[in-house]
């Protein structure tokens, strides 16, 4: 699945930039089990940062959904 592995992508090459690489592994994981749509998964993560008190959290999450845009917009 193409959606899939630009979420992938995406992931792998925000990690290096990510203090908390484990927990935003598992939240991209669980949002893509109930999405499965990579703009769907966009305005999630958007909540999610909305939500999350963690400033490190909340910034691995803005981290990742810069790459996420990135690759979506090379799509």
């Amino acid at each position: 699945m193409k959606e899939r592995s630009l979420v992938e992508e995406a992931l792998a090459e925000a990690s290096p930039y990510l203090e908390d690489m484990e927990w935003v592994k598992r939240k991209v994981y669980e949002a893509w089990g109930t999405f499965q749509d990579p703009v769907r998964l966009l305005e999630a993560f958007r909540e999610l940062i909305a939500s999350e008190r963690s400033p490190t959290r909340k910034t691995d999450l803005k981290i990742f959904l810069q790459y996420l845009e990135r690759k979506l917009k090379e799509k």
